[in-house]
C-alpha cells in the first residue's frame, strides 16, 4: 500500500471516529469510502474511475450542480460547434436518436442500404432539403419501427396518423374548389 493509501486510510480513522477492525472489515468485504457522504459504500458504487473516491450517487448530485452553475455557458459552447461542425453534430443527433431506440449505427446503415439510400416513402436522398440524415421512422401506437424516411415524409406521415381522416377531407377540399390534386402518386391513395 502507497504512503498517500496509508495516510487517508488513518486520516478516515482519526476523523470519524473508526475502528481499525471496523476500516479493515469493510475493506475485507469490497467496500470502499466516499469522501462525499463518508459512508463506506460497495465497490460498485464507487465511480468507475481509477482512484475515485466518490460514490455513484454523491458523483450525479455534483454534476447536476455543476450543469446548472455552467448550463448557459455549456450550452453557448455546444451551439457554437454545432455550428462550426455540422457532419458531427448531425452524427450526434443520429447515434442519440438510435439509441434512444436500443438501435445502433449498423442497423441504420443496413436499412439505408435496403432502401438504396433513399427515403422509404418519396425516395429522396438523405441529404435533399439540406438533411443530414433520414428519419427513423416509428408506429406512435406500437413502437414498431418501420424505415427510415426524410423529414418531410416523416412529418405528414405522422400527421395522417394524428389525424385520421384528414387525406379525404383534403381531397374533397380541393375537388370542391376545383383545384387538382397536386400530385399523380397521391391519386391512388
Amino acid at each position: 500500500m502507497s504512503l498517500g493509501a496509508l495516510a487517508r486510510e488513518s486520516r478516515i480513522i482519526k476523523r470519524y471516529n473508526l475502528t481499525r477492525e471496523f476500516y479493515d472489515e469493510q475493506i475485507a468485504a469490497g467496500n470502499l469510502w466516499c469522501s462525499t457522504c463518508k459512508r463506506f459504500k460497495p465497490g460498485s458504487e464507487i465511480a468507475g474511475r481509477i482512484n475515485r473516491t466518490k460514490c455513484k450517487e454523491c458523483v450525479r448530485i455534483q454534476g447536476r450542480k455543476d450543469y446548472a452553475k455552467h448550463k448557459v455557458r455549456d450550452n453557448a459552447r455546444r451551439l457554437l460547434y454545432a455550428k462550426q461542425n455540422p457532419m458531427a453534430e448531425a452524427e450526434r443527433d443520429r447515434k442519440a436518436h438510435l439509441a434512444e431506440r436500443g438501435l445502433d449505427g449498423a442497423w441504420y446503415q443496413r436499412t439505408l442500404n435496403k432502401q438504396g439510400g433513399t427515403c422509404a416513402l418519396c425516395g429522396g436522398h438523405q441529404n435533399h432539403a439540406k438533411q443530414k440524415n433520414l428519419c427513423i421512422d416509428h408506429c406512435h401506437t406500437t413502437g414498431k419501427i418501420r424505415g427510415l424516411l426524410c423529414s418531410r415524409c416523416n412529418l405528414r406521415l405522422g400527421q395522417l396518423e394524428q389525424y385520421p381522416g384528414w387525406f379525404e377531407r383534403a381531397r374533397a377540399y380541393l375537388k370542391k374548389h376545383g383545384t387538382p390534386l397536386p400530385s399523380p402518386k397521391l391519386r391512388g391513395l
